[in-house]
């Protein structure tokens, strides 16, 4: 196993593919971790993958953050630690609240010179959580196999059951602090303010983060290219990789 350190935590991630491709950075979902990109990763070999495990997630060690902002800092930590260029270049690809993360790093006043394209997958620019669901939370009460609504009807049961027992291992405190962050997050009215190509997918059947989150940004976003995926919900990079990975290989450049 790989690990760096950023802002003294220890810090877990994965690199595949072609070390002298472009570089596309992976930032998972709430409660997730780099295991929700193995199956996209496969269609995409050619390309520098890097991966990881937010702080206190899974592998990787230390506090969570609390809100999109922090964890947009220690991503942008990340990256200086672990690219070995002097003017790294990365596509960021981020889940849910991993696309929350991309588009808190997009819309700052001044972004990161290292984000040259952002893909935006089966989130939104505004996470609003269930109120019941976060206090249930906050009370340690969470069952993993919540993760069964985001997908799709036709999703194989062994699918599903991968990701619930993938969830396990994300103690229930992390889980609300990720989900506590999505309801704080509200970057709608700054969505202009990205000026990057901007790959946004989302799931036909997505129950969690509905199409029409994904259209809105589409709208806002000047340079973004809208995809949706069919018979695929939230956990698209789950469920359809193949057909994301192909998305991302017509957009980057």
């Amino acid at each position: 196993m790989t690990f760096c350190q950023v802002n003294n935590e220890k810090i877990y991630f994965e690199r595949h593919g072609a070390t002298d491709g472009k570089t596309l950075l992976f930032v998972h979902g709430a409660g997730g971790s780099a295991e929700t990109w193995h199956r996209l990763i496969t269609y995409l070999p050619d390309f520098d993958c890097v991966l990881l495990d937010l702080p206190a997630h899974h592998r990787s060690e230390g506090n969570t953050c609390t809100s999109i902002i922090e964890y947009s800092g220690l991503v942008n930590q990340f990256v200086q630690e672990v690219t070995q260029t002097a003017n790294p270049s990365l596509t960021y690809v981020g889940h849910s609240m991993g696309g929350a993360i991309g588009i808190e790093l997009a819309c700052q006043s001044i972004p990161p010179a290292w984000l040259t394209n952002l893909v935006l997958v089966t989130t939104g620019a505004r996470l609003k959580v269930n109120d019941q669901f976060l206090t249930q939370l906050a009370a340690g009460q969470y069952d993993p196999s919540f993760a069964k609504i985001g997908f799709a009807r036709n999703s194989p049961q062994d699918l599903i059951e991968q990701v619930i027992a993938q969830r396990a291992f994300v103690p229930t405190e992390i889980t609300y602090h990720d989900f506590s962050a999505c309801n704080q997050f509200d970057r709608r009215n700054d969505l202009q303010k990205i000026q990057i190509p901007v790959l946004i997918a989302a799931g036909e059947e997505d129950r969690l983060t509905p199409p029409h989150y994904s259209v809105f940004m589409h709208e806002q976003i000047p340079q973004s290219t809208f995809v949706q995926i069919a018979d695929a919900g939230h956990y698209l990079p789950l469920e359809k990789p193949k057909e994301l990975a192909d998305a991302i290989r017509k957009f980057i450049p």
